[in-house]
């Protein structure tokens, strides 16, 4: 028959141990008391499963009754103070109006009694019913839990009488000190001076960690048994779904930092589907990020499916077993173009068309039986390249340069933006694979940010067009801005009359934001308009520079049969490529304008006068390493607009310098601010002010929320509309100025207490309600006279409103 460690180790004992714990003043000695205990409990298991391979070895029993406030395996007991002490006394048959009957009643009243030794609710407990307790009890810790599993079974039958039973049995078979110790189970407040990230830690390294995910004490001792096998490792097997490692969202200015000086891979960040291969002899499964299989679409072997019949041989004959990560994107393999989701493309569809699946492969986590999560990422790129043969437009592998400063970022970013791409990821060559891991991972992802700042959108005329890279479209354009010969200075725009004589100069050259329909739309609407481009020969009335370098394909015969987009782009910058002497940085389509002719676009004229009003903001070079993180604007630069332009003298600039922050209170944190500056006099106060403080203590700022990345928000008025919005969603946290003001001037992040937040995210209610009452009273700490004058304000608001 089939024995548990927690059978065989008495109650008794546990509460010694306990009992030791919460005398103990120093951390450090009482984690190496833990340590200790749960290596001679694992021992035992050994021992025990050495005898037989059924017997549990589980650290369960233990651990819940270590952390019951984090127990979600067991339902509620629906006792509190009040309600234990009136089954105490019915169980012990104690007179209501005697001594002991009144101070157990009346805990509250005898714990103010300076006459009555008491710490709390279980201590009291213990001295009433020290002489009607055993001197040591008999119970093990699994009999313990098992009574506790019924009290909580009867509770949510409504079955009193279940209840007292088990609290019968209970009482009669343990000693004071165990029952101080069982009280303090019961309501959840074992206090031993010991946090949970400590007790976790003691017990593996990544129990915490897998807590935070996986919320049961229960699964969290069965995946990690051994504390020297990690959870990375664990998690990993074939034919079994795992959540993937992720990356948090950086800025090139913090990645020197971030890296600690190590080397990066810079990879193409595609815009498709996570997804894993796995594969044991001929049977392959695939599954998405959320865990969801996909084998049926791509084929569960190498005769089925939309993938697996072409890829399976471009594996070496010599993988037997494996799981591969990348990205799965939809190829059009007529035009020879990467699609993306904003096409609408499900590339999981078994009844795609014009787009078929391929798999862009960027790691290897398991090969031929053998686990490489903790191999670092360089010698698993290796593995990946030695095992897989391309195949064009079915699978390849992701393009991955070793680099190790900021400044080796803008290249691969500029071509990444160039050719549609979403943009980069860096990854330190020496991180291990983290299963469900973003943060502290040493993954980046970099995205430029299109926000609104000082550079308006513009409209500019097609000019000339360059071929895709093994593609048949015209996949990037060259644009020009007019200009009018006679055109008064302080003119608006061009007019359309299409009489007056014109230049059109280079500007700037951009290739994303359009649909692949959108390209092939442009391209069949000037297909009858284009000429090869010759260096010698051009048309008179295109201006190019003599350093111009990025010679077009083709160029556009007659400029007023031309096509006009509207472009964004984060700000201007010098450049000697262009004959307007300036350039965009980050270009990207916005909307194709079919209502403008080229004589209605941006003219030279107007693009001085921005270049004037802009000329703080312009920086030498094709890229800075820093953001405007905060300018924003909603008028674009056109005929009719640009006189209409103002710049805000005090425009907001939270620009992360490359020199960092002066703390790392806020390393990690992503932090929106929502601020309704007219109630602030103090600058410091500001929303660009709250913003500068967030960056010198190490948070990086974002203008909107996303809920996958952002940590929270602070706001200082829950009638912003913006906070509205964000809370009417329900998504993120949303916390007051206070809280933040608070934790910097104490140096600390302050634990949150529901008077902090303005809105809580679910995650953030439901540990509110395991910790305090519907007032915000907390249930395991004593409250302050300042938090009571909280509490007092929110009931009267609260009798108020109802």
């Amino acid at each position: 028959m089939a024995v548990s460690v927690s059978s065989k180790v008495s109650f008794y004992q546990f509460c010694l141990l306990l009992e030791k714990l919460s005398k103990l003043a120093a951390g450090d000695k009482k984690k190496k008391i833990l340590i200790t205990f749960i290596a001679e409990w694992r021992k035992f298991g050994l021992e025990l499963k050495l005898k037989n391979v059924n017997n549990d070895d589980s650290f369960f029993d233990a651990m819940r009754l270590l952390l019951p406030h984090l127990d979600r395996d067991r339902a509620a007991y629906g006792i509190k103070e009040y309600r234990l002490a009136q089954l105490f006394v019915n169980v012990f048959a104690l007179n209501k109006n005697s001594l002991d009957g009144k101070s157990l009643i009346n805990f509250k009243t005898t714990k103010q009694n300076k006459d009555v030794a008491v710490r709390d609710f279980a201590s009291l407990c213990g001295m009433v019913l020290k002489n009607r307790c055993s001197e040591k009890g008999v119970l093990s810790i699994a009999e313990v839990n098992k009574q506790l599993d019924a009290i909580a079974r009867g509770h949510v039958i409504k079955d009193e009488d279940d209840v007292q039973k088990s609290l019968l049995h209970l009482m009669k078979n343990v000693s004071s000190c165990e029952l101080e110790w069982l009280v303090r189970i019961i309501l959840k407040e074992v206090k031993l001076g010991l946090s949970q990230k400590l007790i976790f830690s003691s017990f593996h390294p990544d129990a915490e960690e897998l807590y935070n995910v996986k919320m049961s004490l229960e699964k969290v001792c069965r995946m990690l048994t051994d504390e020297n096998i990690r959870l990375h490792e664990i998690e990993v097997s074939i034919f079994t779904a795992f959540k993937p490692m992720l990356a948090v969202r950086e800025e090139p200015s913090n990645i020197e930092k971030l890296m600690h000086g190590r080397s990066f891979l810079i990879e193409t960040k595609y815009d498709g589907e996570r997804m894993q291969m796995h594969k044991m002899n001929d049977s392959f499964k695939y599954f998405s990020r959320g865990g969801i299989e996909y084998s049926h679409v791509y084929g569960e072997d190498s005769n089925k499916g939309n993938l697996t019949k072409f890829i399976s041989n471009r594996l070496e004959s010599s993988v037997v077993s494996c799981i591969l990560d990348g990205e799965m994107v939809g190829y059009d393999p007529v035009n020879r173009l990467i699609g993306t989701k904003g096409e609408n493309i499900d590339i999981k569809s078994l009844h795609l068309t014009t787009y078929q699946p391929m798999y862009v492969l960027f790691d290897v986590l398991l090969l031929n039986g053998r686990v490489l999560t903790n191999e670092p990422l360089k010698s698993r790129r290796q593995v990946l390249n030695n095992i897989i043969q391309p195949l064009p437009g079915r699978i390849m592998l992701s393009k991955a340069f070793e680099k190790s400063t900021k400044f080796e970022i803008i290249s691969p970013l500029n071509e990444a933006i160039e050719y549609g791409e979403e943009g980069i990821m860096l990854k330190d060559v020496e991180s291990i694979y983290k299963p469900n891991c973003r943060q502290k991972g040493g993954w980046f992802k970099i995205k430029p940010d299109y926000i609104d700042g000082l550079m308006n959108d513009l409209d500019l005329v097609i000019i000339g067009a360059y071929f895709g890279n093994k593609s048949n479209l015209l996949t990037h354009f060259l644009m020009g801005c007019v200009s009018l010969h006679g055109e008064k200075k302080n003119d608006g725009g061009g007019d359309d009359d299409g009489e007056s004589d014109f230049e059109i100069h280079t500007f700037c050259k951009v290739g994303t934001g359009l649909t692949n329909i959108q390209l092939v739309e442009l391209n069949f609407k000037l297909s009858k308009e284009w000429i090869t481009f010759s260096k010698n020969n051009f048309p008179s009335w295109l201006k190019l520079p003599s350093t111009f370098k990025q010679k077009p394909d083709v160029v556009i015969k007659d400029p007023k049969k031309s096509i006009v987009l509207q472009i964004k782009a984060t700000d201007l910058i010098k450049s000697d490529q262009y004959q307007s002497k300036y350039t965009l940085r980050f270009p990207r389509v916005e909307r194709i304008r079919y209502d403008k002719n080229c004589l209605q676009c941006l003219s030279l004229h107007q693009l001085n006068e921005l270049i004037r009003k802009s000329k703080s903001m312009l920086v030498d070079g094709l890229v800075s390493v820093t953001y405007d993180v905060n300018c924003k604007s909603s008028n674009r630069a056109s005929g009719e607009g640009l006189k209409k332009q103002r710049i805000r003298k005090n425009s907001r600039e939270a620009v992360v310098s490359a020199t960092g922050s002066s703390s790392t209170l806020l390393d990690g944190k992503e932090i929106c601010v929502m601020m309704n500056d007219g109630g602030w006099h103090n600058k410091e106060m500001s929303k660009s002010g709250i913003e500068k403080l967030l960056i010198e203590h190490g948070a990086q700022v974002v203008q909107n929320p996303d809920k996958r990345t952002t940590d929270f928000i602070i706001a200082n008025d829950e009638s912003i509309l913006k906070v509205k919005n964000v809370v009417k969603l329900g998504h993120t946290d949303v916390v007051k100025l206070d809280w933040l003001l608070g934790s910097i001037s104490q140096n600390e992040l302050l634990p949150w207490k529901p008077f902090d937040l303005i809105h809580c995210c679910a995650k953030t209610r439901q540990k509110f309600a395991d910790d305090y009452d519907g007032y915000g009273d907390e249930y395991f700490c004593p409250t302050s006279p300042q938090q009571l004058k909280c509490l007092f304000d929110g009931i009267q608001l609260k009798d108020q409103v109802s």
